[in-house]
């Protein structure tokens, strides 16, 4: 069913009510009433504009002007390798939907189940969906909750550690009409459980698209879950990311955001620690050039105790590229002995790039421990030239010592080849 309509709120409601006479479109019994719901919320909102604070640099007209297809098809396309040599599970989704001619799904560990959402064990995700999103909507996240088909679900049960990574591409294939993309991830980990995912999201043309993207992830008391979410799409894309964590007691959870290549990003990350012991690592490296606009929108919760949590964002910016940080850390007013930290860095690499950096800590506890800072430079000439005197060329000097600034960053990413690849190409100038 092809409906190409421009992004308006009026035309998402057509679409919908366009979609219900069509069962393909939808599932069971139960999801319908969860659509149902959803678009009646996304039916009092609006697409946000940058009137609004929290969106004041980010103008999505660039996006919502554009004509889609609110349902778009597969293809054929056919072998798509690993990111990296690394034994992997791969999964792979194409325009939102899962391809199982191309992903790695028969060989998955005893207690684990990993598919497509909308196949997999109703009970599991009735009892998750939905939980881990905030009270506030925006137009976009109420849009995917509303259109919700399809998307990764990974379930690991207590005590199942999976020892192999899985990789799961998200890729957008275009045709005359651009498609409007909403995978909706679903990812839970059991009591001492273990698992590493990389979100790939890459583009197979240089045609419009827009995704439309909503994680919710849920960690298990002494779990740990480290989660790579890497962008690389089109020069006409848009990319609308939430990213929505509960933590139980003694997790640990880690996510890093590697933004590449993209028209327009928008990523929004909520952690919520909600029992003692909880730690978190929210990571971000953002690569831009040309026109490229990247918006990072984060905010952890420490809502009891004894909670732990490390934020660290790095951005290199060129050409006329802009990046915006917004970082909060919340402290209950219950949540004694925490430990937060947050730091936000950024190399300018043209007079013309442009960085919006606002780290916020909210505190309403006494006994706490908190930090925050920011910080603005350029490429150190001196370093320039002292490379430059040892025989090594301008832009080779210039690349290894971005990549160098950009390594902290990806301390967070346990697999190496995930760590070489994005470093070879921010030291190459491949993302510009």
């Amino acid at each position: 069913m092809e409906i190409a309509l421009a992004l308006t709120k009026n035309n998402a409601l057509v679409a919908f009510e366009e979609s219900i006479a069509d069962q393909s479109a939808y599932g069971a019994d139960w999801l319908n009433d969860y659509r149902k719901k959803a678009i009646a919320q996304f039916s009092s909102l609006n697409f946000p504009t940058s009137e609004l604070e929290d969106w004041k640099y980010t103008d999505t007209r660039a996006l919502t002007k554009r004509s889609y297809d609110f349902f778009p098809s597969t293809s054929s396309i056919e072998g798509l390798s690993s990111l990296s040599e690394d034994d992997v599970l791969h999964v792979v989704f194409e325009n939102g939907k899962l391809r199982d001619d191309l992903s790695d799904l028969d060989s998955l560990p005893a207690g684990t189940i990993i598919g497509s959402l909308a196949n997999s064990d109703a009970n599991i995700v009735q009892q998750y969906l939905g939980k881990a999103l905030p009270e506030k909507h925006h137009g976009f996240s109420a849009l995917n909750d509303a259109f919700l088909s399809d998307g990764l679900f990974l379930h690991v049960s207590e005590n199942v550690h999976i020892q192999r990574p899985v990789e799961v591409t998200f890729l957008n294939s275009t045709d005359a009409v651009a498609p409007l993309v909403q995978p909706r991830n679903l990812i839970i980990l059991g009591d001492n459980s273990r698992c590493d995912i990389l979100l790939r999201y890459v583009d197979n043309s240089q045609n419009a698209y827009l995704t439309n993207a909503v994680d919710e992830v849920f960690v298990g008391g002494k779990a740990t879950l480290e989660l790579c979410k890497l962008q690389e799409e089109g020069e006409k894309s848009g990319h609308i990311g939430g990213l929505f964590v509960r933590q139980k007691a003694d997790s640990t959870f880690t996510v890093n955001t590697v933004s590449l290549d993209g028209q327009l990003i928008r990523n929004d990350v909520l952690v919520e620690l909600d029992e003692p012991g909880a730690e978190c690592f929210v990571n971000g490296l953002t690569s831009i050039s040309g026109r490229q606009h990247v918006d990072h929108h984060t905010q952890i919760n420490h809502n009891v105790p004894n909670c732990t949590s490390h934020e660290h964002y790095k951005s290199v910016l060129d050409g006329r590229s802009r990046n915006i940080f917004h970082g909060r850390i919340v402290v209950a007013k219950d949540a004694q002995g925490t430990d937060s930290e947050q730091r936000n860095q950024t190399l300018l690499l043209s007079r013309d790039a442009e960085i919006d950096t606002k780290p916020q800590l909210e505190i309403y506890a006494d006994d706490v421990k908190c930090s925050h800072g920011a910080t603005v430079g350029q490429l150190d000439t001196d370093s320039v030239f002292y490379l430059r005197s040892r025989g090594i060329d301008e832009q080779t000097a210039r690349g290894l010592l971005t990549t160098a600034f950009a390594h902290e960053a990806l301390t967070g990413i346990s697999r190496e080849g995930v760590r070489t690849y994005i470093e070879t190409r921010i030291g190459s100038g491949q993302d510009t």
